[in-house]
């Protein structure tokens, strides 16, 4: 699942593509995905797109806004004629819309509102009108993410925004985090990816995170001395801030919205090396099983 730095980076992409355009059409190929009324989006303009934890949040000019959460395969692609250039990779096949297309909106500046052209899509209409709107595309090849039309207002009302536990990088301090890690006594691995102490932290970056900061995942946290609640809510931040340089891991389905991949899967640090070498004291990776996911470590290094 896409954690804090892949969709951070989707929403880099999408306030870079489609903030100041206005939606001038949505088809849904597959409705349950998408809930809410059509009509509350169609002609409003998009002025912001905000992230948290997880969740994306995209505010439009009526008062209403699209939240949305692209779960495990969830993939979000802007065509438009301000991105020529697209870059498909095996995750995303390079007709649009395709088999996995569920949700598509259309897109014009204002001025474009109202010029009377078909709103054909990229792959129907080979024409100029393919250059002159914008599109963006909603793929999910197992269908578990979603698309909710709320009042802005009323966004931190729905149960998954109401939930999230503090944000690294702001609200999740250092005080605050040796706070919450000296309350639980859950293993340390499953407190980090616990979305209500908090957020946006998921299997990748927490594995890597412990394995940085040298500390067995299965520790509870409460056991931790000061100093490594200390080294470990530093390793936290860097191991996000280098996902974030390196667009994201693009270890699955996972792309950004130019359809380019991230390269963090390049420079994992444990995850997913099991029976390899200990980038540091040479001997085998291992892998575990900790609340239903893989947890991989050094039973040298992080003993």
């Amino acid at each position: 699942m896409p954690e804090l730095p892949e969709v951070e980076t989707i929403r880099r992409g999408l306030e870079r593509h489609i903030v100041g355009k206005a939606i001038v059409g949505v088809e849904l190929r597959f409705e349950k995905i998408f809930s809410g009324k059509v009509e509350d989006v169609i002609g409003a303009k998009i002025m912001s797109i905000r992230r948290f934890g997880k969740g994306l949040v995209i505010d439009l000019s009526n008062g209403f806004s699209i939240t949305a959460h692209v779960k495990m395969t969830g993939q979000f692609v802007y065509f438009g004629e301000d991105r020529k250039n697209f870059h498909p990779n095996l995750s995303l096949p390079t007709d649009l819309p395709n088999k996995h297309t569920h949700v598509i909106f259309t897109l014009n500046s204002p001025a474009e509102r109202h010029a009377g052209k078909p709103e054909a899509h990229p792959g129907s209409d080979p024409g100029q009108d393919r250059l002159t709107k914008g599109f963006l595309f909603y793929n999910d090849i197992r269908k578990f993410g979603w698309l909710k039309v709320v009042k802005t207002d009323e966004v931190f009302r729905q149960p998954f925004f109401k939930g999230l536990g503090p944000e690294p990088f702001s609200t999740l301090t250092l005080p605050l985090f040796k706070k919450i890690v000296l309350k639980s006594s859950l293993p340390i691995k499953i407190l980090l990816m616990d979305q209500r102490k908090m957020s946006g932290i998921g299997n990748i970056y927490a594995n890597d995170a412990l394995y940085a900061s040298r500390i067995d995942p299965r520790r509870k946290g409460n056991e931790l001395t000061k100093l490594e609640q200390k080294v470990l809510y530093t390793a936290v931040l860097e191991v996000l801030t280098k996902g974030l340089e390196l667009g994201g891991a693009s270890e699955n389905t996972y792309i950004q919205v130019d359809g380019g991949k991230g390269s963090y899967q390049d420079h994992f640090l444990v995850y997913g090396k099991n029976g390899k070498k200990c980038l540091r004291c040479g001997n085998l990776i291992e892998r575990i099983k900790q609340g239903g996911r893989s947890t991989f470590y050094c039973p040298t290094c992080q003993s």
